[in-house]
């Protein structure tokens, strides 16, 4: 998944949660990325999760939307009234209710978890990883695929949150983030600044790392995570960064790197950037170094960025 694309107003995003005021103007979209080369993908199977807290719905304005390649809206979360949710899809009728459940207590969190294969006109929903909805058979022949989620706010929801999104090819019901952000500067400092520049909690564009050396990189050191729970594993891995270029001159692109057992292991792929800042996020599914699933030792190494022409 790309980073957030915020409204221009109505969007606070504190880099690891996403707070909207109520309205509809006010939402985020993120795109899907192919993990292995960086660019825009869309998909015709995923699940997709969310934790979010807030106050109660009471209109019918859209709360979670997905969109196709063409930027056509295929599938939406809705408020229904005072009390109650619906799902629905676009099919050749066009949009059709797949269910409608009870609004839950959005004072303390809820994990949402969507499922969508389109191949099986499979379409679920989840709730605090219960099943609220599971429909097989659905018409998906106005669907096309899956390229973009918005996340909005219905006029009366104030204040709501959301946080801990992931979009996976796998079962996220019961997934977590955990964030490391830079504590210190690592083994390498090929840029310039330090590491409380970019070592907020809140987004501040006021601080920044640079560059103008192409192949310069740069690696922080963070608090180490602790162990994972017993039964639980490590999907994946993203190195995430607001980056901005000055000139039109090389370096204009940057790499994620992990330094993983004393290696330096390059993202495969750049991540472009513009003359704005903008959010990014390059997942590694698996350890670069061996090839296999993460560790917790090896999540806790130097993380950091590579400039690239």
């Amino acid at each position: 998944m790309d980073a957030f694309t915020p409204s221009p107003a109505g969007v606070t995003d504190t880099g690891s949660a996403i707070t909207l005021q109520g309205g509809d103007p006010y939402h985020v979209r993120g795109r899907l990325t192919d993990p292995a080369t960086g660019e825009p993908t869309a998909v015709q199977a995923c699940w997709f999760h969310f934790v979010v807290r807030g106050t109660g719905i009471t209109d019918k304005a859209p709360f979670l939307t997905f969109l196709n390649s063409e930027d056509v809206e295929v599938l939406k979360v809705l408020g229904s009234g005072t009390d109650s949710f619906t799902l629905q899809v676009l099919t050749a009728a066009g949009f059709q209710q797949l269910g409608k459940w009870a609004m839950p207590d959005f004072s303390a969190d809820v994990a949402v978890d969507v499922q969508v294969d389109l191949p099986k006109g499979l379409i679920a929903l989840y709730w605090n990883q219960g099943e609220t909805v599971l429909k097989r058979g659905v018409d998906v022949s106005k669907i096309g695929d899956i390229a973009t989620f918005r996340i909005g706010v219905p006029s009366t929801f104030r204040g709501c949150t959301f946080s801990q999104v992931i979009v996976a090819a796998y079962n996220t019901i019961g997934h977590t983030v955990r964030i490391r952000r830079p504590s210190a500067v690592g083994s390498l400092a090929g840029w310039s600044g330090d590491a409380a520049a970019v070592s907020e909690s809140a987004i501040n564009d006021a601080t920044a790392i640079s560059t103008s050396a192409e192949g310069a990189i740069t690696t922080f050191a963070g608090p180490a995570l602790p162990a994972t729970a017993a039964g639980s594993v490590i999907k994946a891995v993203a190195v995430a960064a607001r980056v901005r270029k000055d000139t039109a001159v090389a370096p204009t692109n940057i790499r994620a790197v992990l330094k993983v057992g004393g290696q330096v292991c390059e993202a495969p792929a750049n991540v472009p950037i513009s003359d704005g800042y903008a959010g990014t996020s390059t997942v590694f599914p698996k350890n670069p170094q061996t090839g296999e699933r993460w560790q917790i030792a090896e999540v806790n190494s130097e993380f950091g960025l590579k400039a690239t022409a």
